[in-house]
Order: structure tokens, then C-alpha cells, then sequence
């Protein structure tokens, strides 16, 4: 975490994390939102994203 803080490496942060941390305790989203914004990417979610977490899942290669 301190690399991605010092700009050393960036954090890709999806659209849907982000929904998700809205439902995270305090503690949790200030960690995310301690990042500085130049060492975030930021990604979106589009139908080949959810096709290709809908085939993971169903390979079992993660599960849901």
C-alpha cells in the first residue's frame, strides 16, 4: 500500500469496488480513499467485463 501511496505503483480501482465500498466498514473505505488520486486508474465496467466474470465464475476459477 505505501508503494501505491508514494506513487510508486498504481491502484486499478473498478467502478463496481467502488460501489462496494460503500458498504464497507469506516475503516476500510478510508483506505481506499487515502490513496492519491494520480496513483489511481480508474475502470469502468462494460458488458465483455461482465461476460468474462460470468465465464470465470462459471469455470469456477473464482466464485461469486
Amino acid at each position: 500500500m505505501e508503494e501505491i501511496k508514494s506513487g510508486q505503483k498504481t491502484a486499478v480501482i473498478s467502478d463496481i469496488t467502488y460501489r462496494e465500498m460503500e458498504l464497507a466498514p469506516d475503516k476500510v473505505q478510508k483506505i481506499l480513499f487515502e490513496i492519491p488520486s494520480e496513483s489511481i486508474e480508474n475502470i469502468l465496467t462494460d458488458d465483455e467485463v461482465e461476460a468474462l466474470a460470468e465465464n470465470y465464475i462459471k469455470a469456477g476459477a473464482v466464485s461469486a
